[in-house]
């Protein structure tokens, strides 16, 4: 995944005569660990504080870069079977940005219909009937809910009704 970098390039070396405090960055998806700070040969860590970070006072000879680091968020991704008679897998967990993967999915079955795939509020498709991703990798930043999309069973029923007697219940 993309990191953020600020790079601080001083002609003569560059002092933080005080402590340099940076508000943490926001990337959907993502939560903010902090910054790895490099200068010359030094490579250093800085954690993230209450959504701050602090840079220490002290002198740099060399150019100062700054690279955020990330850590994907976990969702719950809910699955509502609009009806289904059998139910299938309730619930699971994804990683943003991530590959979807379903092993071991049960997908819901509906009498009288054809299960098509489960899909947002607003239609779009995320699993398909066989119970396969559609996307390459996660892309929705919270915990979601797919909805099973169904279709109405039909049949065509030819009748000969000569001497004969119909009852449909």
């Amino acid at each position: 995944a993309d990191a953020g970098k600020i790079t601080f390039t001083p002609a003569a070396g560059y002092k933080f005569d005080t402590d340099l405090v940076l508000t943490d960055p926001i990337r959907p998806g993502y939560t903010f660990l902090g910054w790895t700070l490099t200068s010359g040969e030094t490579t250093e860590t800085i954690a993230s504080v209450e959504g701050k970070t602090t840079l220490t006072a002290k002198k740099y000879t060399d150019a100062i870069t700054l690279t955020a680091q990330w850590k994907a968020n976990e969702y719950t991704v809910t699955l509502d079977g609009v009806g289904a008679t059998k139910p299938g897998t309730a619930s699971f967990k994804v990683t943003f940005d991530s590959p979807l993967t379903l092993e071991g999915l049960i997908l819901p079955e509906k009498e009288g219909h054809k299960f098509l795939g489960f899909a947002t509020a607003d239609g779009v498709f995320y699993i398909d009937a066989a119970g396969k991703s559609l996307v390459s990798v996660w892309d929705i930043p919270e915990n979601t809910t797919l909805y099973a999309k169904w279709e109405v069973l039909s049949y065509k029923v030819t009748v000969n009704a000569t001497n004969a007697e119909i009852y449909l219940n």
